[in-house]
This record gives structure tokens, sequence and C-alpha cells, in this order.
């Protein structure tokens, strides 16, 4: 006999499916399928795990093999069918479309690969304190238990991950205002030095009118150059006023 299918996890399945199994978790396959499934419902996509979950309980009522249970199985497409309409309306007031696969940063932005959240597919539901619960099932351990999640195991990561990321965003946003200003002075003075290229005309008249003007009060200091080496010589200093 092949060894039976270990986990479950929602997300795997489509919502139809996830409806369905909901309703035939825990009996025999084969009257589950004996007619054609409800629109939606791919029998080749549920027929391993109805099949693995009706083994199990097989097993268990006649050889006492401990395992998760038929009915943490239904607990967690419950509350996984639960959670995907929570993410709609989250989504259909603004918020991001699988709000698991986010977290939130202490002025309310969201973010992705925050700790502990989920990657890939919708793999647990975020409850009133802020932390997520798993949906996934590991069908051969009693009560269905996963692993510990990485709050459980770290609490303080949450915080630490929001305090980095906020600085992270922060020096980047900064990083990138620095990028454009560079840019920016890089393309002006580009843009400077071409027009002054070989416009006698107009460096004359910046010099009568920014330097020399009759409104302008500065001193100009006229140094004679032999061979562009000044050529310091007392008493060759003008005021123009």
């Amino acid at each position: 006999m092949p060894a039976p299918q270990q986990i479950f996890e929602p997300a795997l399945f489509s919502l139809p499916e996830n409806r369905f199994l909901l309703d035939w978790a825990g009996k025999p396959p084969i009257v589950a399928l004996h007619k054609a499934p409800p629109q939606g419902v791919n029998p080749n996509a549920v027929r391993p795990i109805l099949t693995a979950i009706y083994d199990l309980h097989e097993l268990q009522t006649h050889q006492g093999v401990a395992w998760a249970g038929a009915e943490v199985v239904k607990d967690s497409i419950v509350r996984y069918l639960s959670w995907m309409e929570r993410t709609m309306e989250i989504h259909r007031r603004g918020g991001p479309r699988h709000a698991s696969m986010f977290g939130w940063d202490e002025r309310g932005r969201t973010f992705k690969f925050a700790a502990g959240s989920d990657s890939g597919i919708v793999g647990s539901e975020i409850i009133a304190d802020g932390s997520h619960v798993p949906f996934r099932v590991n069908l051969l351990q009693p009560h269905g238990d996963s692993g510990p999640s990485v709050a459980e195991v770290a609490p303080w990561l949450k915080q630490v991950d929001f305090e980095a990321k906020a600085k992270m965003e922060s020096a980047s946003l900064l990083a990138e205002a620095e990028v454009a200003r560079a840019k920016g002075v890089a393309q002006a003075n580009q843009i400077i030095g071409e027009s002054l290229k070989n416009n006698d005309a107009y460096l004359r008249y910046l010099w009568i009118t920014e330097v020399a003007g009759k409104d302008v009060d500065k001193t100009v200091v006229y140094i004679p150059t032999e061979a562009n080496l000044p050529l310091l010589e007392a008493g060759r200093t003008t005021r123009i006023k």
C-alpha cells in the first residue's frame, strides 16, 4: 500500500474544490466522485487528498493509527474560505490583494517579505494580534501540528523587521533623491557647458551685466599675463563705480 499524502494545503486548491473537500473529507472517494463534481472542481486534483484522508481514517478505525483527523482538515478549510472573504474585503477597501503576503510598518505602509508573512501562496491568516496562523495540516501528526510559527519561536522578530524595513525604505528613498539631484546637476552643467561653447558674445554680455554693470558694487582686478603666467604688478587695480 503506498504511503498516504502527508500534507494538506488549502491554497493549492480552488475555492470550489475546497468547498467540495469540506463536504466529502473522510468519506469514500469513490462515492464522492461517483457523479460529475460541481463546476470548478477538478477530480484529478481532489482525488489524492480525498484518498489520503479516507485511508488514514480507515487505519485509525481498524488499527488505531493516530493522525490529524478529518475535522482538523475541515477546520483548515473553513478558516481558509473565511480568510479569502476577508482578504477580498481588505482589497476592496484599498489594501493589498493578499494581505498575508505583506507586513505593515509603523506608518501603516505595506511591504513584502516581512518576517512570518506568506510567500508564493496564501498559507496563513492574520488574527487580531497581528500574528499569522497557518492553514497547513500535517496529516500524519495528531491534531494536525505543522510546527511552531516564526512568531512563536521568535516574537521579537516582528518588531525588528518593521524597524529594519522602515530604515531600509527611508535610506532607499534618500538614496534615490540624491541620485536624482546629482543627475539634475550633471544635466544642468552639461546644458550650461554646451551653451557657452563658441559663444564669446554671450560671455561678454554676462561679464557686462553680472560683473561690470553700473549697479554692481564689485572690484575688478586685472592681472596681466605673459605665456599664461600672471605678472604681479602694483597699481594695476581699478575700481569701477
